[in-house]
C-alpha cells in the first residue's frame, strides 16, 4: 500500500516523505476539572473547550485514504462547539503519517478550515510528536 517507509523513519510534513516508521509509543495527560486545578493551586497549561470526531469511512479514494472535506468539517464542528476564534490558534499537533498522501491532506484541511483567511503574518505552526517534526504552513497556494 506504499505506507511503511524504506528506512523506517517518518518524515512528516518533508519532502523526503516516504512513509512511516511502525514503532510503539504512548502520550498520556492527565485532566482535572477547572474548578480542582483552581481550588488545588494546580499550574494550568491548557483548557480543553470542545472535543469532536469523525470517521471518513469510504470515499472517492477508498477507505484507507482520509478526506480533506471530512478533516476540515470535524476542525470546524470543534470549533463551533467550543465557540472559539481560529485566529487565535497558533499551533496544531497533527496526526502526520509522514507520507505523501495523508500529510498533504491533513495539511490541506488545517489550512482550508482555519487558515484560509488568516494573514501570512500569522501562520500556523503545525507539528507530529511521533517524529519531533515542525513545520510552517503560510501560504497554500
Amino acid at each position: 500500500m506504499g505506507v511503511l517507509s524504506p528506512n523506517s523513519q517518518s518524515h512528516p510534513f518533508d519532502e523526503s516523505a516516504d512513509g512511516y516508521g511502525r514503532a510503539e509509543g504512548i502520550g498520556a495527560i492527565y485532566i482535572k476539572s477547572l474548578s480542582a486545578a483552581l481550588r488545588d493551586r494546580d499550574p494550568i497549561r491548557s483548557i480543553i473547550r470542545s472535543t469532536a470526531t469523525t470517521s471518513n469511512g469510504r470515499n472517492q479514494d477508498g477507505i484507507s485514504r482520509p478526506s480533506v472535506a471530512g478533516q476540515k468539517e470535524v476542525i470546524s464542528l470543534a470549533y463551533q462547539l467550543g465557540n472559539l476564534n481560529p485566529e487565535h490558534t497558533a499551533y496544531i499537533e497533527c496526526h502526520g503519517t509522514g507520507t505523501p498522501v495523508g500529510d498533504p491532506i491533513e495539511v490541506r484541511a488545517i489550512h482550508e478550515a482555519l487558515g484560509a483567511a488568516r494573514s501570512k503574518d500569522t501562520p500556523i505552526l503545525i507539528g507530529s510528536v511521533s517524529p519531533i517534526s515542525l513545520r510552517y504552513i503560510s501560504s497554500m497556494t
